[in-house]
């Protein structure tokens, strides 16, 4: 008997930016894994049926094309889940997948095989309103991959439910068919720009749920139903405000966007489980966006815990980064207990830096609580680059005897003396940091020991006299500062951001050449000089009464995170931590306490300023993490 059979290859590519890969492979479950003989194809559906859906089916071994296929986990579907035992007949088949607002194109390089019939194979619009052609009619017997490809292209795609519609004829009972392959998408333009953390693209796909079930992945499995008690723990949900209070009536939310512009409608809702071992817990949400290494990037999610009647388990989570480090933030369990109420929200987050071309986060839940509950919403889940501060830098050689140098932010007049890192005023202790030193005209133009001085908004120092220098301005000529003739100097400003702003950190610097000297070619400073420039600070960035003996030490000090603060006397008042940055990264309030004990494993490598307010007064000392 002939095998009468249909067998398609999808592969497709994107244009520059890739922000999502839908598989559309046949013969998958919700997980994108294969399923076995009989099951319910989870995505493709067969319209001109009663049964509606199509059936995992299994191939001929020596004819058919091996199953699963490699890579896409793909199998086979009829109508019957028979092999051998299909109605002839034509049939249509046909998958969904969501187009988000903002995708610039998809491009689809398709390959087929088939013994008989294909009558048409289809893209189709949201609506239904047009149609791209893609292939058919084909009638030679192809049984395996080795039909020559079709291409299509669609540029600026309709947002909403696209369709992938294959018309087969199965002209006996010996039948089947198979689709293997990805539709990616490529999105340029930002989304919901004005509800994420900064304006800007969010480099996150669909970030904002209003495309549905796409762009993530997630452990727990998805219940696409919204009726009473439809989503059970283990599962999540796409689901608008009504669709929530359908579920469950306590789940009282409406969509974080609506709630701040009356744009969007939809989030996630997810069903924790609990009562599970010690330290249980699942990747609700995971997604790996492109990025730039040593570039800054934040991150932000809205989160809200959905209330049970009793025993309300309040939901625990955690952020966990591949590919860069925290530098304001942790991947430590913060509980959820936000005030009820259709539009309250919590933001979470932090800032990373990233150490390679893709980051990868993933939102962990913990499942150990005892009692229900452990219900959650997530929306507006977005990861930025931060931006590059629009400042600039300008040096002019003043001569005279001795010599002198004028350095400005912007121009060298200081009438654009501003800072754009407002945003940092009330967390960082100092807001820029000038920094100069002699260099040689060696390779790399190595600093002269001895010669490095620096000054922040607030103080100074310089090792020349190894005294306080300072405070100098955003328009300086460095008093204090020792220039002499004949030699090189790097003059630099460095503007540190913070978490709260979307500007990342500036650097700005040139080589100086003073009197007989040609102008040196520029060089970048590298990350490991730049963080030597950091450490150059050796006071306090907050300016202490000199009477005011530190009365705490920390130890041991360098450490790695974990260390201890030690009191001359009994103490009570708030420790504050934060990094170089001014990022707040712990605090604890302390009552009549010898010594209290941190844990700052999670951080990264670097300076940190711990800060006591105790009564009327303040003490900081600085912390070195290894």
């Amino acid at each position: 008997m002939k095998i009468k059979l249909l067998f398609l290859l999808i592969l497709c590519t994107t244009g520059s930016i890739l922000n999502a890969q839908i598989n559309v492979s046949t013969g998958l479950n919700s997980a994108g894994a294969s399923q076995i003989i009989c099951n319910n194809d989870f995505f493709w559906k067969i319209p001109t049926t009663t049964s509606g859906i199509a059936k995992v089916t299994a191939g001929l071994p020596g004819t058919w094309e091996t199953t699963p296929v490699a890579v896409t986990n793909a199998g086979w579907i009829n109508v019957t889940c028979n092999s051998t035992g299909e109605t002839p007949g034509i049939y249509v088949f046909e998958r969904d997948f969501t187009i988000a607002p903002g995708t610039s194109s998809f491009s689809c390089n398709f390959r087929y095989a088939c013994d008989d019939n294909i009558n048409l194979l289809e893209l189709i619009a949201p609506g239904g309103s047009s149609a791209f052609y893609l292939a058919g009619p084909v009638t030679a017997p192809y049984h395996l991959l080795d039909n020559p490809p079709v291409t299509n292209v669609v540029s600026t795609p309709v947002p909403g439910v696209w369709k992938i519609r294959a018309t087969v004829h199965f002209i006996d009972n010996a039948a089947a068919f198979l689709i293997s392959g990805y539709i990616n998408v490529a999105q340029t333009t930002p989304q919901d720009s004005s509800v994420y953390c900064c304006t800007g693209t969010n480099l996150f796909n669909n970030g904002n749920f209003e495309a549905g079930n796409v762009g993530f992945t997630s452990s727990y499995t998805y219940q696409p139903l919204a009726a009473p008690n439809s989503v059970i723990p283990r599962q999540y949900n796409i689901v608008t405000s009504a669709q929530a209070s359908a579920i469950s009536p306590q789940w009282f939310v409406e969509d974080h966007t609506k709630c701040i512009n009356g744009a969007n409608s939809k989030f996630l809702v997810v069903n924790g489980r609990t009562m599970q071992a010690a330290g249980t817990n699942s990747n609700i949400w995971d997604q790996t966006a492109p990025v730039t290494p040593n570039a800054e990037y934040k991150f932000c999610a809205n989160v809200k815990n959905l209330a049970q009647c009793a025993f309300d388990i309040k939901p625990q989570i955690r952020v966990v980064i591949t590919g860069g480090t925290w530098t304001s933030g942790s991947s430590a369990y913060q509980t959820i207990n936000v005030a009820a109420g259709l539009c309250n929200w919590l933001q979470i987050g932090g800032c990373i830096k990233a150490t390679g071309q893709q980051l990868r986060v993933q939102i962990f839940l913990l499942e150990d609580g005892v009692g229900d509950g452990n219900d959650l919403a997530l929306d507006d889940i977005s990861l930025q680059k931060k931006l590059d501060q629009p400042s600039t830098l300008s040096v002019q050689n003043q001569g005279g005897t001795p010599p002198q140098i004028l350095a400005s932010i912007n121009s060298i007049a200081n009438t654009d003396d501003f800072l754009v890192t407002t945003a940092c005023n009330t967390t960082n202790p100092y807001t820029y940091q000038w920094f100069v030193y002699e260099v040689t005209a060696a390779a790399g133009f190595p600093m002269v020991p001895g010669t490095n001085a620096w000054s922040t908004n607030l103080a100074g120092y310089n090792t020349q006299t190894a005294s306080p220098v300072g405070p100098w301005g955003l328009t300086t000529t460095f008093p204090g500062y020792n220039f002499a003739p004949n030699k090189l100097y790097l003059i630099g400003l460095s503007i540190p951001s913070c978490c709260n702003s979307c500007y990342a950190d500036k650097w700005m610097y040139q080589i100086t050449g003073y009197f007989g000297f040609a102008n040196p070619p520029q060089y970048n400073l590298t990350e490991e000089m730049k963080d030597y420039i950091k450490a150059m600070i050796k006071e306090k960035p907050v300016p202490v009464n000199p009477n005011d003996q530190s009365i705490f030490k920390v130890i041991p000090n360098p450490s790695n995170g974990v260390f201890q603060v030690a009191f001359d006397k009994q103490t009570s008042g708030t420790i504050t931590i934060t990094d170089s940055k001014g990022g707040k990264i712990a605090e604890k309030t302390i009552s009549n306490e010898k010594t209290t004990d941190f844990n700052l494993s999670d951080a990264g490598s670097g300076i940190y300023f711990i800060k006591l307010n105790s009564g009327d007064k303040v003490y900081t000392e600085k912390m070195i993490k290894q």
